[in-house]
């Protein structure tokens, strides 16, 4: 089932959405990690128009998507860098990640998106790019908000 992006409950407003970098391999390892953990989130990609789209309407003007490879937003509030991270983390139905989001909330926000910067910058030269976003198999294809 695709999900129709413009319709309030399924971007942001009710239900968690990431939006993922869909040519990075290693965000595309992130992206599966997420669907495992994180039953009822839901995924776009940010090459997609309409996600830039949805951002501005949520206040996110700024966005770069060289230089910034997810986006969280959760019943209309937008987590950017760490913060998504721990957002994400923290939804995870595995114990192990909600420690790691728990314990991640008391690193200092400007050394957190100092690391998480120097990684997403480099995240081609680390795990790889695909010259087009990967079509996700079906199950997680229907998670996606964007038609496919």
């Amino acid at each position: 089932m695709v999900h129709d992006i413009h319709d309030k409950h399924h971007h942001g407003y009710n239900d968690m959405v990431v939006c993922v970098d869909g040519k990075c391999v290693m965000c595309d390892g992130m992206t599966r990690m997420i669907a495992k953990y994180s039953p009822d989130a839901k995924f776009m990609w940010v090459q997609h128009p309409s996600t830039s789209e949805i951002l501005t309407q949520l206040g996110v003007t700024d966005f770069d998507p060289s230089k910034e490879s997810m986006i969280v937003i959760d019943k209309g509030v937008v987590y950017r860098r760490s913060d998504a991270v721990i957002r994400v983390f923290s939804s995870f139905t595995s114990i192990i990640f909600r420690i790691i989001a728990f314990i991640m909330s008391f690193i200092p926000l400007y050394v957190r998106n100092v690391v998480l910067r120097a990684v997403a910058s480099r995240r081609y030269a680390i795990g790889g790019k695909k010259e087009t976003c990967g079509l996700p198999d079906k199950k997680l294809r229907s998670r996606f908000l964007h038609p496919m």
